[in-house]
């Protein structure tokens, strides 16, 4: 992660929103990227995919996302801090 300069600023950006108690979306266009952030996200800060953060790319039923966008959004949802988005994916709903 420190020879990865986007990646040290991606993570220095979401450190700074989750102490303002802010929620992020990261968008992707590559998915390669964001199993990169998925690796990093679960080595380095110990998350869980359903509990910290939500992935929403082709492989996630549509069900699913509407399920994860709605938990998101809810102002009593103050575990899940980051939503990563592959654009493709995104764009569909």
């Amino acid at each position: 992660i420190h020879s990865s300069n986007k990646f040290l600023v991606i993570f220095r950006l979401l450190d700074e929103c989750i102490a303002l108690g802010d929620k992020v979306l990261i968008f992707s266009t590559s998915l390669y990227t964001m199993d990169a952030l998925e690796y990093f996200l679960r080595r380095i800060n110990n998350w869980s995919l359903g509990r910290e953060y939500y992935r929403l790319d082709g492989s996630v039923p549509a069900e699913v996302r509407q399920k994860w966008c709605r938990e998101f959004n809810a102002e009593s949802n103050t575990g899940t801090k980051l939503f990563l988005i592959s654009t493709r994916a995104g764009s569909l709903g």
